[in-house]
Formats: structure tokens, sequence, C-alpha cells
């Protein structure tokens, strides 16, 4: 029976990929990723884009680079509409500040998970699956539609909604969303 020698990996949170010496550890003077920082010192050792993360967020300093952090002095989580800034309901979109607003595209529901945008700017959040959806993300004059005919439940004078008994309907000439039998 041949006996194998285990090398003790001293270095075991080191970056997949990074040039390491008989110990685990990466080598000094070792840039893997070739941004011109060594890997000994290059906080985010697996992008060339990347070499300085100073919130410990995850997202790297250089704007331009892979996943550039458009808040790199605060801790943020946001992805979806600018990487790294505050996101209260974490749900993807950063809360809104003094340069960056809800018409940039900031999180217009910053406590609701559930919703983030209001295309119509109706009180009404577009995700329909959220919490107070928009049946009509695009018509601030409509948002619910009780009764699934396609035609919105507000029927004030210019609003343009069902015109109908709360049951749908198909009408569509004189009068949108009653019955018509024929």
């Amino acid at each position: 029976r041949q006996r194998q020698m285990c090398i003790r990996d001293r270095c075991a949170d080191t970056a997949q990929g990074a040039t390491v010496d008989d110990e685990g550890c990466i080598e000094e003077g070792a840039d893997t990723d070739g941004d011109g920082v060594e890997d000994l010192e290059d906080l985010l050792p697996g992008d060339p884009s990347q070499w300085v993360d100073s919130d410990g967020d995850g997202f790297g300093d250089n704007m331009s680079g892979t996943d550039g952090d458009a808040c790199p002095s605060v801790y943020g989580t946001s992805f979806e509409d600018r990487n790294g800034c505050f996101d209260d309901d974490n749900d993807g979109f950063s809360n809104a500040d003094i340069l960056w607003t809800i018409y940039n595209g900031a999180d217009v529901y910053p406590g609701d998970i559930s919703q983030w945008k209001d295309s119509d700017k109706d009180g009404y959040g577009d995700n329909a699956s959220g919490n107070n959806p928009d049946a009509f993300p695009t018509d601030s004059n409509q948002w619910s539609d009780s009764d699934g005919d396609g035609y919105g439940d507000n029927n004030a004078p210019g609003a343009g909604g069902d015109a109908g008994p709360p049951v749908g309907g198909t009408s569509t000439i004189d009068r949108g969303g009653c019955p018509d039998s024929d």
C-alpha cells in the first residue's frame, strides 16, 4: 500500500484561479486577474476591471468596470437600477436620493418588496402580483378591473371605464364592458 502525503491548505479562502504557493496561499507579487494590483492587495482578485470595494458590498469602486458601485461610500444591496446603493426593502431597486429620483429609476415604493415602479403615477404599482397592483399600468385613470372584462372600474367622465354592472361584458360600440348578447 502506498502512502499519500497531504498538503494542508492554510489559506482556504483563496480565490479560485489564484497563483498559490505549496501551502495554498497566494504567492507574493502574483496578479492573477492582470489588473496591475497584486492579489494580496486586490479586494476583487477575480475581476480585472475591479480591485477596490471601499464599502464591502461586493460591487467594485470602478464605476466603469464590471458591476461598478454607484454608491461606493455606502454599503448597499441594490442591483436592478444601480449597483450597491441603499435598498430598504431588498427588492433590488435602490432608494431615491438627491441625485437619483424615481424618474431616474429609483424605487417608487421603498418599503414594499412587491412593488417598485408606477408607470402611470396613479399610486398603484406595476407588478400585477404585488400589493395594490395596477390592472392598467399605462392608464392613470384606471387601476382595477373587478369583473375582468378589460374595462376599468373607474367610470368617471373621461376615464374610459366600465359602463356595465359588475359582471363581465363584451360591448365596445356604445358603451364599454356591458353585457352584449349578440
